[in-house]
């Protein structure tokens, strides 16, 4: 199960000038976008402004051997797009190119055949014996991100315990 094909870049600005125009920071880029989804990751307090945008599927491994420039290019162009003219006032970039990373190779989770996890994904969690797995993808619940490993561990541990003791935990 190869992991997707993601990307992060944040743009850091002076202000969330975007909140001044009554702007979310959310929008959802569509054909011809570099990026797909961004979002509003500034402190509450304004304190300075910070776009975080995905980079997904094909725009990411089309973008695996770009330069970071060429990338802050595109982000740019669709952040302008997006939010205005002043987006173009960036004063640090920040970019995250998982599927580039030798570990991870992409993210948020794990890629499977159609029906493969619907037929076979509740094994992921299903002990051998005495060896208990846990891992984002058995979690059934935010399968792929920190959550659903936290979660997939804590019922890991519990079944760990009910193998031990024989006393049910349940956990969800």
């Amino acid at each position: 199960m190869p992991m997707g094909s993601l990307g992060k870049v944040y743009a850091i600005y002076d202000s969330p000038f975007w909140r001044e125009d009554g702007l979310s920071g959310k929008a959802m880029g569509l054909q011809g976008a570099t990026v797909q989804t961004t979002f509003d990751s500034s402190p509450e307090d304004g304190s300075f402004g910070a776009i975080i945008g995905f980079l997904e599927a094909d725009e990411m491994r089309r973008l695996d051997t770009a330069s970071e420039e060429e990338i802050q290019s595109l982000v740019l162009k669709d952040y302008v797009n997006f939010f205005g003219p002043r987006a173009r006032e960036v004063k640090e970039w920040v970019i995250q190119r998982w599927d580039n990373e030798e570990y991870s190779r992409g993210g948020h989770f794990a890629v499977s055949p159609p029906n493969t996890m619907t037929r076979f994904g509740s094994a992921l969690a299903q002990p051998v014996g005495r060896l208990f797995f846990a891992g984002t993808e058995a979690s059934p619940y935010w399968a792929g991100f920190m959550d659903g490993a936290v979660r997939a561990g804590e019922m890991a541990a519990d079944a760990v315990l009910d193998h031990e003791t024989g006393t049910v935990v349940s956990r969800l």
